[in-house]
């Protein structure tokens, strides 16, 4: 069926009773689990947003296209986000998907997804126009956490996947890092992690389970208003010159 607007929101398929490729002992969450944190990346690689978390059971806010119902808001003292871009030519890559609980799959790797109930996979087209959407119709930019894993996948080459990470600092202040999925890749965002794709543009597959309850909150300043959540490409840009 159709969710929206196909320019904002795109196309939802369902597929239930998938056969199971390879056999694993490992699962989502375990095989991102490694040794890493935010004190093994430099500064320059992520961003501190500062703002508080409040639940849609705190204060619940309009969201058009939430298909996981209501919204909360994060409350930001900032007026934008800038937050760096780091993709696969960056020598801290590996490390950033580590810190911010993650993991890039190549063609061919087997992903364990073990869960209980059905498998949905999603094709969302992002338009250049969606920055947009979110600030004149959709009530801000988001992020989100939920019970559930996400694979994110661009559908060809030509398709950027961008998918924001976040990781909490304190009460009120969080990291946010932009991951861009190399070419032939998909990304495995398990379970409870802080995330977004709203950054991407193209055709982004998703793979998610049933549509159950999801934190997810709006990016507002204090004057409650809707603000520009954007890369900071100096992660990829300052990068010619380390492998001249």
């Amino acid at each position: 069926k159709i969710l929206g607007n196909l320019q904002t929101r795109g196309q939802y398929y369902l597929t239930t009773s998938l056969p199971i490729l390879k056999e694993t002992q490992e699962n989502h969450k375990s095989v991102a689990q490694v040794n890493a944190s935010l004190a093994d990346i430099p500064e320059s690689t992520f961003f501190i947003a500062e703002g508080t978390w409040h639940n849609s059971d705190k204060v619940a806010i309009s969201s058009v296209g939430n298909v996981f119902g209501k919204s909360g808001l994060f409350s930001s003292s900032q007026t934008q986000f800038d937050v760096p871009l780091v993709t696969r030519l960056s020598p801290y890559f590996d490390k950033v998907t580590q810190a911010f609980g993650v993991k890039v799959f190549a063609e061919g790797e087997a992903i364990p997804l073990k869960f209980s109930g059905n498998l949905n996979v999603a094709e969302y087209a992002f338009t250049p126009e969606y920055e947009n959407y979110r600030l004149d119709v959709a009530n801000g930019f988001f992020i989100e956490k939920h019970e559930f894993p996400h694979v994110f996948m661009p559908k060809t080459s030509a398709d950027s996947g961008v998918i924001t990470l976040g990781k909490q600092i304190d009460d009120n202040h969080y990291a946010l890092t932009n991951i861009q999925i190399p070419d032939g890749c998909a990304l495995l965002v398990p379970e409870d992690i802080i995330h977004t794709d709203s950054s991407s543009r193209g055709d982004i597959i998703v793979t998610l389970t049933d549509c159950v309850k999801a934190d997810t909150v709006l990016i507002h300043d204090q004057s409650d208003q809707p603000f520009i959540m954007q890369q900071d490409k100096s992660e990829r840009i300052g990068l010619s010159s380390w492998y001249v």
